[in-house]
């Protein structure tokens, strides 16, 4: 179990997460509580935490002051910050001074808590976690010399179910005829040791087995490849392989990818948001999330000021986390970094011919297609144009999401269909775009203030 202790000055804060996280069933153990920092170093020898679960914002000693006090200090346990809206600066701050990960907590779910702490426990030192890095070291020390390769999810996700049973299977198959030692497949991280002096025969063994666990369904894959070690020096041959597998955020998934290789630069970006990111190429993917969210809020900052409405699904703190989070690799980040800022030049152009004819050709197609899939994705499609600058645009030039207009367009068509008296509910339902008649009913009561029936009824008695 990872001993995990809560610093947090609001008590029902705190009682929440202690009560409402699954924290056993996925390998945490809360061993005690803070109010402050002041109080959580005090307690540190004594309740000997693994992870600190830390508020920023608290009284006496708050989240940073705390980092700071555990910043080089030797056996410190690794910190996950909660932060909300206002303290993202010094998130960024935290980041700096050694946080692992952070959490929203005025949105956070307890799944969120869960995953960030996985991901900050495989993070961790050797010594402090419960991954790999407790792979002991004379285990490793007692290995004939070669390569070691790392496998990891993206994101510092957890590795699939199943994934240790069809790694076994795939070496059997893919390394036949190389002496090979699966040691370990950890929570997030496989490890494994190639018997071979010859760096090609070990990038072509890391190749075949990425290939034939694609083949079984666990793709994209980060491989990290070592240099060549001596007998009793596979402890750095681990850091290598690890550090090589976290490169793949810049470097790319589903090749082996071997420690010392340079990762390729960054385009030459003319905006200078996605300037500054290629910046801070090579700094920790966690770090590139977090800086590409803060400048693209303080980027909203001025249209926030001027009373402009942001679609808060987009443009919200948490909503932007989550959209950077999501982005498997640097071009990633980028592009939707890049996607993001040309719909706030929308917004601050204001709507001119062009924008105002992209608006009318998406009413037609709306009016015309109500009866088909008209997601926010497939109206993308639809366009040619992505479905960040379609709901920006449509917000800016009508005051309405698009939601709300192809509610209207499909209850209005609905309301036609119900009056004639020809269908059921039901097959109105399906005839306007709604597959199910009960999620129809209530969009339509949302709209029109009656239900379906009663409206059928009002209009047989008009």
């Amino acid at each position: 179990m990872t001993r995990v202790m809560i610093v947090e000055d609001e008590f029902y804060v705190r009682q929440g997460i202690v009560n409402s996280v699954p924290w056993a069933e996925n390998g945490f153990a809360v061993v005690g509580e803070a109010e402050n920092g002041e109080e959580a170093l005090e307690k540190l020898p004594a309740l000997m935490p693994d992870l600190l679960l830390v508020d920023i914002r608290m009284p006496v000693m708050d989240g940073l002051s705390l980092l700071a006090a555990l910043y080089g200090r030797e056996g410190a346990p690794g910190v996950v910050m909660l932060t909300s809206y206002s303290d993202f600066t010094y998130a960024q701050q935290a980041l700096r001074l050694g946080a692992l990960d952070f959490v929203l907590k005025l949105s956070a779910r307890p799944e969120d808590i869960v995953s960030a702490c996985r991901r900050a426990r495989e993070r961790m030192r050797p010594e402090e976690g419960t991954g790999l890095g407790q792979l002991a070291p004379d285990t490793l020390a007692s290995l004939p010399g070669g390569f070691v390769a790392c496998l990891q999810a993206p994101a510092g996700k957890p590795l699939p179910e199943g994934f240790s049973r069809a790694a076994q299977k795939a070496a059997q198959e893919a390394l036949s005829g190389t002496q090979h030692a699966m040691l370990l497949c950890g929570e997030a991280q496989l490890l494994l040791h190639l018997r071979t002096n010859a760096q090609a025969q070990a990038l072509k063994c890391c190749h075949r087995l990425l290939y034939h666990l694609a083949q079984e369904g666990f793709a994209p894959l980060a491989c990290g490849l070592s240099g060549h070690g001596a007998p009793g020096g596979l402890e750095r041959c681990w850091a290598q392989a690890c550090a090589a597998a976290d490169s793949a955020f810049y470097r790319g998934f589903g090749v082996p990818l071997a420690e010392g290789d340079t990762a390729k630069h960054a385009d030459e970006a003319a905006d200078p948001l996605t300037t500054r990111l290629a910046r801070e190429m090579g700094a920790p993917r966690a770090r590139i999330v977090a800086l590409a969210v803060e400048l693209l809020f303080d980027a909203a900052r001025p249209l926030r000021e001027r009373g402009m409405s942001l679609d808060p699904a987009i443009w919200s703190l948490d909503a932007l986390y989550l959209r950077m989070n999501a982005c498997l690799q640097y071009e990633d980040v980028q592009r939707e970094t890049a996607d993001l800022m040309r719909s706030l030049r929308v917004l601050e152009d204001g709507a001119p011919a062009r924008q105002r004819a992209i608006i009318a050709q998406l009413r037609a197609h709306i009016d015309k297609c109500y009866s088909q899939d008209l997601s926010l994705e497939q109206l993308s499609r639809d366009m040619g144009l992505s479905y960040c600058y379609l709901s920006s645009l449509f917000k800016a030039e009508t005051g309405r999401t698009l939601t709300d207009y192809i509610a209207d367009v499909r209850v209005q068509r609905a309301k036609e269909l119900l009056a004639e008296g020809r269908l059921s509910v039901a097959q109105v339902s399906e005839a306007v775009g709604y597959p199910d008649a009960n999620y129809f009913s209530r969009v339509f009561k949302k709209c029109a203030g009656v239900s379906p029936m009663e409206y059928r009824s009002s209009a047989r008695h008009a």
